[in-house]
């Protein structure tokens, strides 16, 4: 830039990079500002910042900061006693150091007011949204406190209250900041005018590596109003799950369904337990889905339900014959359906049925299907005004031909949307990276396609390499700019955890004196994990990637980097089988019948209801790369297997100037 500057301190970085530190003037009878550069390993300029007040300071030494910020140490005239003092200035990893700051406490109201002075509890884990030209977050501590340094300019301080049971006394309050090292102050308060327990559940586990003991952590907490008196858990463990031990003894079990009495749990209070299983060796294989769901009571929705609900409440069943796969849609709400709702069923990736369904209380419908070791999926509609967030939808993997296709029940949304209900559905493994990222639901397709709309749960898993224990771990997560930091629901952990969401939205996750051992000393206690959920912003459109990866920090060393996880957003894009598509009374609609299917060495393709000539067959891998393509003219033509592995293909007929087909083969 123009004017003198003078470097005094310089440090290089483990990643090649220097940062320096120095005084600089516009000019030689201009006063002297702190200057911080850092540059690329070439010694280009990276980013440059300035630091001071109207008088001299200047920088005279530089140290890399645990947070891979940086810390000056040099003089100051601006600040302090008027003379040359003292100065210690602190920046994050781009250089940016803010000295003003917004703090506060967050508490609740007694007696259903807002009357100063009538203090209940101090609140942990809640968010302070402040927008400004830049938006910053706060969380609060186990105290009830945030603080939240930002830069100077006008701001609307907001708490963002994650429970529809409690009110705030104010919605937000404006304040500016104006110079360096002011203070503002807000405090909010919280009050209910409907006592209710409002319940939250979350279950996740590490992995689950067949033939070995897993561990699953259940973390729970009160949102509500109310003290649950007692609060019980209900977990559903897998078939193929033995469940060994579990951390706190259970008060019933029926099959592998098991009931947890945690006590009382008061407003705002949360806890965990632990069920460590082990997944069976002998009848499952690997890459299998084993899905396990936690509920937590009392679950009860604490205010009247919409006037337009018809009482109705679907839920869905499903089993596994020899020969079929048996969906069963009931009623099991308080009154009939006034109309139709509708339903569809996937096989594997490719859209098999849709169609509607209009059940009485307490009744029920059957849908079936051939059992040929595809994975079957069935959504089903509720009726409108349903209480809650319930999406009905079940899987039925692993049913008839063996092997089986696996690798589809976490492409798709699970049904556990409200509070009170998680579900967790996990491929087993064998070996796997100890330091990464995962999103669910993984999304469709080798571009993870999920709609608009969609949560994401995210489960960061790390583990001790090193050659010593770790006394402090830490996780961080800058947000991608397509999720709500707003909506940031923190679940379980296989420790317990310090929260955070601060800056412009990067979540932190502390764990102090973890004591993780190295995994040489003691390699199955030297993992852990973390989950959080996340919304995704109401502007989001489809052709838009949420990407995200996390830094994992072994005490003060440098960090871990995840893998990025990717999710591609779109509508419409579930493969549709064009005949089962087909509805009754509608015109001839283009399709095309292949048999056999399954098959081994040669299958014949007709097509139906199709006047084309220069037909294109495309063929596509479990991954999304094309394998073969074949040209023909006539309605049907026959295609060689001619040495392709076994394994699920999809395949695709076009036209010059359309798509005329679209469904999945199986190679034996």
């Amino acid at each position: 830039m123009p004017g003198i500057e003078t470097a005094r301190a310089v440090q290089q970085i483990s990643s090649g990079h220097f940062v320096l530190t120095g005084d600089v003037r516009a000019n030689t009878t201009a006063e002297r500002q702190v200057l911080m550069i850092k540059t690329w390993p070439d010694g280009s300029i990276q980013w440059q910042s300035e630091f001071g007040g109207v008088l001299g300071d200047g920088g005279n030494a530089i140290r890399i900061a645990p947070n891979n910020g940086f810390v000056m140490a040099g003089f100051t005239a601006s600040f302090g006693a008027g003379a040359s003092d003292g100065y210690l200035l602190r920046t994050d990893a781009t250089g940016i150091s803010l000295s003003n700051f917004i703090l506060g406490n967050v508490h609740s109201n007694l007696n259903n007011t807002c009357l100063p002075y009538n203090f209940g509890t101090n609140i942990p884990n809640y968010l302070v949204e402040i927008a400004g030209n830049k938006t910053y977050f706060g969380t609060t501590d186990a105290n009830g406190n945030y603080f939240v340094p930002v830069e100077a300019g006008d701001y609307n301080v907001r708490l963002l209250n994650p429970s529809p049971i409690w009110l705030t006394c104010q919605d937000s309050v404006d304040i500016t900041l104006t110079g360096v090292f002011d203070t503002a102050t807000v405090d909010f308060s919280i009050y209910s005018q409907d006592p209710c327990p409002a319940m939250e559940v979350d279950l996740t586990t590490l992995g689950l590596r067949r033939c070995f003991q897993n561990v699953y952590s259940v973390n729970y907490r009160n949102l509500g109003s109310e003290a649950a008196n007692p609060a019980l858990v209900e977990v559903t463990f897998d078939p193929w799950l033995t469940v060994d031990s579990t951390s706190i003894p259970w008060v019933s079990n029926v099959g592998n369904t098991y009931t947890f009495d945690v006590g009382t749990v008061a407003p705002f209070a949360e806890g965990d337990f632990q069920a460590w299983v082990t997944v069976d060796c002998d009848s499952t294989v690997l890459g299998q889905t084993h899905c396990s769901e936690a509920h937590i009571f009392p679950n009860t929705f604490c205010f009247d339900p919409d006037p337009s609900w018809d009482g109705a409440s679907v839920q869905l069943e499903a089993t596994c014959t020899e020969d079929s796969v048996v969906f069963k849609v009931k009623n099991l709400g308080i009154g009939d359906m006034v109309e139709p709702q509708g339903f569809i069923v996937i096989e594997d990736q490719i859209l098999q049925m849709q169609g509607e369904f209009q059940l009485g209380f307490g009744t029920d419908t059957l849908i079936a299907l051939p059992a040929n070791g595809s994975t079957f999926r069935m959504e089903a509609d509720q009726s409108p005004g349903h209480p809650g967030n319930s999406q009905p939808c079940i899987s039925v993997e692993g049913c008839g031909a063996n092997p089986f296709s696996t690798g589809f029940v976490v492409d798709y949304p699970l049904n556990d949307a409200d509070l009170f209900v998680d579900t967790d559905c996990r491929e087993n493994i064998g070996s796997f990276d100890p330091n990464d990222k995962q999103g669910f639901p993984v999304g469709y397709g080798n571009l993870h396609f999920i709609e608009p709309g969609t949560d994401i749960e995210y489960l960061i898993r790390f583990q001790n390499t090193g050659t010593d224990t770790a006394f402090t771990v830490t996780v961080r997560d800058t947000l991608s700019l397509f999720l709500d930091p707003t909506s940031i629901e923190p679940g379980a952990a296989s420790h317990p955890y310090r929260y955070e969401l601060y800056g412009s939205g990067i979540l932190k996750f502390t764990f102090d004196d973890i004591m993780l051992p190295d995994s040489n000393v003691n390699e199955p206690h030297s993992h852990g994990f973390v989950k959080f959920r996340a919304k995704q912003r109401q502007t989001n459109t489809p052709g838009m990637v949420i990407k995200n990866r996390a830094g994992i920090y072994f005490d003060f060393n440098t960090p871990v980097i995840t893998n990025t996880v990717f999710h591609t957003l779109a509508e419409n894009f579930i493969l549709i089988d064009s005949v089962s598509s087909v509805q009754p009374g509608t015109a001839p609609q283009p399709g095309v019948r292949v048999y056999p299917n399954p098959f081994d060495e040669t299958a014949l393709f007709e097509l139906e209801n199709v006047q084309a000539n220069h037909l294109v067959f495309s063929l596509f891998d479990m991954n999304g790369r094309q394998v073969r393509q074949q040209f023909f003219d006539k309605n049907k033509f026959q295609f060689q297997r001619d040495g392709l592995p076994s394994g699920v293909y999809f395949f695709q007929i076009a036209a010059p100037d359309r798509t005329v087909a679209r469904g999945k083969v199986v190679l034996r």
